[in-house]
C-alpha cells in the first residue's frame, strides 16, 4: 500500500544524490567538453537501472511458480491460498517497495527532464514516464498485478548500457568500446522490452479476468497506458537498432552536440 512519507524520502534521496554526484563531477579531472549538468541525470538512471532491474529479476523469479491469481489479484483477494500467500507475504511487499522506488525515480526524473528540456529528452521520454508513472500508481494503490510489474521492471536492464554508452561517448573512450556497448544495448533492449514486454503484456491481458474487485474501466486504462508504453518501446527500438548499426550515428552525435552543451 501507499507509504506517502516513504515515497517523499525516496524523492528527497534522488535529489540529493544528483547534487552530490553534480558536485563531484564539477571537481573529477574531466574533459572540458564534458557536461557536468547534465551528466548526474545519466549516472543516476544508471544506478536506479541497476537497483530496479536487479529487484525486478528477483521478484520475478520468485513469483513465476507461483498462483496466477497471486501473480495477478488484489492482496485482499488471496487468503483462499493462504499456504503459497504466507510464503510469498515478504515477497510481495518487497514488490511493493520496488514499486516505490520506481515512482520516486519517475517523478524525480520528469522534473529534471521538464527544467533541462531538451536535453535528457523531448515529449517521448514524458509520455513513457507518465504512463508508468500512472499504470504503477493505480497497480500499488489497488494492489495488483505484481508478476507484471516484475518483468516490466526487468526491462530497466537495457537503460544500464544506454547509459554506459553515452558516459562513453561524452568520456572519448575508444570507438570499439562503444560500438561493442551499443551491440549489447540493442540486443538486451530487444530481448527485455521488446519480447519480454511483449509476451508479458499478452499475458496480462490473457489474465486480466483474474483480477476481480477492481473497476473494469482501472484496468483497461492500465493496460491502455502498457499498451502505449510498448508501442514507444518499439518507437525507440528502431533508432536503437539503427545507431547499433552505425547509421544515423552521425545526425545523432550532430543533435547531442547541440542540445549537450552544459
Amino acid at each position: 500500500m501507499w507509504d506517502v512519507q516513504q515515497l517523499l524520502l525516496l524523492c528527497i534521496g534522488w535529489e540529493i544524490t544528483f547534487h552530490v554526484v553534480q558536485f563531484c563531477a564539477s571537481r573529477a579531472p574531466l574533459p572540458a567538453s564534458f557536461p557536468v549538468n547534465t551528466a548526474p541525470s545519466y549516472i543516476l538512471s544508471l544506478f536506479h537501472a541497476l537497483i530496479i532491474s536487479s529487484r525486478g529479476m528477483h521478484h520475478f523469479l520468485i513469483l513465476l511458480p507461483a498462483p496466477l491469481e497471486i501473480k495477478m489479484a488484489p492482496i485482499a483477494n488471496l487468503k483462499q491460498f493462504s499456504d503459497a500467500f504466507e510464503s510469498l507475504s515478504s515477497e510481495l511487499q518487497a514488490l511493493e517497495f520496488t514499486c516505490l522506488i520506481f515512482i520516486s525515480y519517475l517523478i524525480y526524473d520528469m522534473i529534471h527532464v521538464v527544467f533541462q528540456w531538451p536535453r535528457l529528452g523531448t515529449f517521448d521520454v514524458l509520455l513513457h514516464h507518465f504512463a508508468f508513472l500512472i499504470a504503477a500508481c493505480v497497480a500499488l494503490n489497488y494492489q495488483i498485478m505484481h508478476f507484471p510489474f516484475s518483468w516490466l521492471v526487468i526491462c530497466e536492464l537495457s537503460t544500464v548500457f544506454l547509459n554506459v554508452r553515452w558516459l562513453a561517448l561524452k568520456l572519448g573512450l575508444p570507438e570499439k568500446f562503444v560500438t561493442v556497448v551499443s551491440i549489447l544495448m540493442a540486443i538486451l533492449f530487444g530481448l527485455t522490452r521488446v519480447v519480454l514486454y511483449g509476451v508479458g503484456l499478452a499475458h496480462l491481458i490473457m489474465n486480466l479476468n483474474l483480477i476481480v474487485g477492481v473497476p473494469k474501466p482501472v484496468l483497461i486504462g492500465i493496460v491502455a497506458l502498457l499498451t502505449g508504453g510498448y508501442g514507444v518501446q518499439i518507437f525507440w527500438f528502431r533508432k536503437i537498432v539503427l545507431i547499433s548499426m552505425g547509421r544515423g550515428r552521425t545526425a545523432m552525435l550532430q543533435k547531442q552536440r547541440k542540445v549537450a552543451v552544459a
